[in-house]
C-alpha cells in the first residue's frame, strides 16, 4: 500500500515544490516507486513536464494532475507525495482527507514560522491526518536564524522536527535550473540534502 504524503504548509515560498519535486528524485534513488499529484499546475511548471512521466539522470517516476474530489490517491507506488498549495480550496480539503501524513517545509527565516499556527489547524482538522515532519528549508550556513527556529520549533514539536535542514542553495533558488538536469550537470549540495532527508524518512519504514 502506498504513503501518500503532502508537502503543505500554510506559508507560500516555503519550499513546497521544491520539495515534492526533489524528495521524489531522492526517493527514486533509493528504489522506490513514487507518483506526484499536482493540484494546481506549479509541480508542471517547476519540472518543465509535457507529459506523465520523469525520468532524471536514468531515475523514474510519475507525475499526474488531481483529477478531483474522486480521486482516491490510488496508485501503484510506494509513495504518493501531493504538492498542496498553500491557500483554502476545495481541493486542498478534498486532498487532504485522502492523505496518511503531511510533511510541513518551514523556511529559516524570521518569518518562517508565521504560516504554521494554520498549517497544523488545517491538519488537526483531519482526526486521522498525521505529522510525518517539519523540516527547515532555505537554511543559511552563515546565518543564526536557522539555528534559532530549530531551537524554537524543537521547544514546542521536538518529535517532528527532522535532523535534515535543506540549504539555501543556488540550484534550488533558480527557476532556469531544471531538476532534469541533473543527468547532464550532476548532482548538486541541495539534491543531497533531499537524498539525506529521503534516508532519513525511509527509516521509518523499518
Amino acid at each position: 500500500m502506498a504513503n501518500k504524503t503532502g508537502i503543505f504548509s500554510w506559508t507560500k515560498g516555503s519550499g513546497k515544490t521544491t520539495t515534492c519535486a526533489y524528495l521524489a528524485a531522492a526517493l527514486a534513488t533509493m528504489h522506490r516507486r513514487v507518483v506526484c499529484v499536482d493540484l494546481n499546475g506549479d509541480l508542471q511548471k517547476y519540472l518543465q513536464l509535457q507529459g506523465e512521466a520523469v525520468e532524471v539522470a536514468g531515475l523514474r517516476w510519475k507525475y499526474r494532475k488531481w483529477s478531483g474530489e474522486e480521486d482516491k490517491l490510488e496508485d501503484d507506488a510506494d509513495y504518493i507525495l501531493v504538492d498542496i498549495p498553500g491557500e483554502f480550496s476545495p481541493a486542498q480539503q478534498a486532498v487532504l482527507r485522502e492523505l496518511d501524513s503531511v510533511l510541513i517545509p518551514v523556511e529559516a527565516e524570521h518569518y518562517g514560522l508565521e504560516g504554521l499556527p494554520e498549517t497544523l489547524q488545517k491538519i488537526a482538522e483531519q482526526e486521522h491526518l498525521l505529522i510525518g515532519g517539519i523540516v527547515l528549508t532555505k537554511a543559511d550556513r552563515h546565518s543564526y536564524v536557522p539555528e534559532t527556529i530549530e531551537a524554537e520549533l524543537k521547544e514546542y514539536f521536538s518529535p517532528f522536527v527532522m535532523n535534515t535542514k535543506i540549504s539555501r542553495n543556488y540550484y534550488l533558488a533558480r527557476p532556469s535550473f531544471s531538476l532534469t538536469d541533473l543527468g547532464e550537470k550532476g548532482w548538486h549540495s541541495g539534491f543531497i540534502d533531499y537524498l539525506k532527508l529521503a534516508n532519513e524518512l525511509l527509516e521509518h519504514e523499518y
